[in-house]
């Protein structure tokens, strides 16, 4: 499932319902009957801060896996010919891989204020047009 979580999707005559989570299937008539956006109108979307933290928590945890696999395979890589290059692009990994896990690291102190995220997508005379609100706790 998304984020590791349960997921269902509902369709209606005009409009398409994805609800993910534990008990959110029960919502989905509801949205349903929702009244329609209006013309150039494409997606609504709300976010639980708990969501929105677990998405962070699961890009962190593939960075690091990814991290991970690329410090494997230059180690592998290392010939007695081009070890220097091999150090270099070792040590780059390794920076990279500390820059992001700091950025995640406050992306993380961030989403565990935010209560929710909503979000809206249409398209209008100027091209596509994205709003969100976030609410913090």
């Amino acid at each position: 499932g998304t984020l590791g979580q349960p997921a269902w999707v509902a369709m209606g005559d005009k409009a398409l319902a994805l609800g993910v989570g534990a008990g959110e299937e029960a919502k989905l008539a509801d949205t349903l009957k929702q009244p329609g956006g209006s013309a150039g109108q494409m997606s609504r979307m709300h976010l639980s801060g708990a969501m929105y933290l677990q998405w962070v928590d699961l890009m962190a945890q593939k960075v690091d896996s990814l991290t991970s696999a690329a410090n494997a395979m230059s180690a592998g890589n290392a010939s007695s010919t081009d070890k220097t290059d091999s150090d270099e692009s070792t040590k780059q990994a390794a920076a990279m891989a500390a820059r992001s896990k700091a950025q995640f690291a406050a992306m993380k102190l961030q989403a565990e204020r935010v209560d929710s995220i909503d979000a809206e997508m249409h398209i209008d005379a100027g091209g596509m047009v994205i709003t969100s609100q976030t609410v913090l706790k």
